[in-house]
């Protein structure tokens, strides 16, 4: 384990395929790193599990948990869980910042993100993923910690 990289949270155990907004991540542990935080996790469970956090300075110094394995920290907060459709939705007032698909124990997708509500400038749909001005379409990430790293 790389002592530089921030430590992941009990039960969390990453999908062996994950795909985001389509783009296809396999063997990657964490979708983003920002500043040494992890935003945005999604892991295995009978639904996706999802964790989420956010900065609370400008400096991105002190960081928030916001969602907690699909348990909402905030009341703004709302997580839809199907465990017929085996998805998870998270809202905020309701507008989704995340809703994410389980297909197999390997496989899931998030059809729909949107963390601008928490200060990042990243979104996206089934078509592309946005971060910025840059547009991600149907890349392949394998056997890496992150998908982006920033800072």
């Amino acid at each position: 384990m790389n002592k530089d990289r921030p430590p992941l949270p009990e039960g969390y155990l990453p999908f062996e395929e994950l795909v985001i907004c389509n783009n296809h991540l396999i063997n990657v542990k964490v979708p983003i790193e920002f500043k040494k935080n992890i935003p945005l996790l999604i892991g295995r469970g009978d639904v996706p599990l999802v964790w989420l956090s956010a900065p609370i300075t400008q400096e991105a110094k002190e960081w928030k948990e916001i969602v907690i394995k699909n348990k909402p920290m905030d009341k703004k907060i709302t997580v839809v869980v199907s465990k017929e459709n085996k998805s998870t939705i998270i809202m905020v007032d309701n507008h989704i910042i995340v809703h994410v698909i389980k297909y197999s124990e390997k496989k899931a997708e998030v059809i729909s993100l949107d963390l601008r509500p928490f200060g990042f400038n990243i979104h996206g749909n089934t078509n592309m993923l946005f971060l910025g001005t840059n547009k991600f379409v149907n890349n392949s990430f394998k056997n890496l910690w992150a998908m982006i790293g920033i800072g």
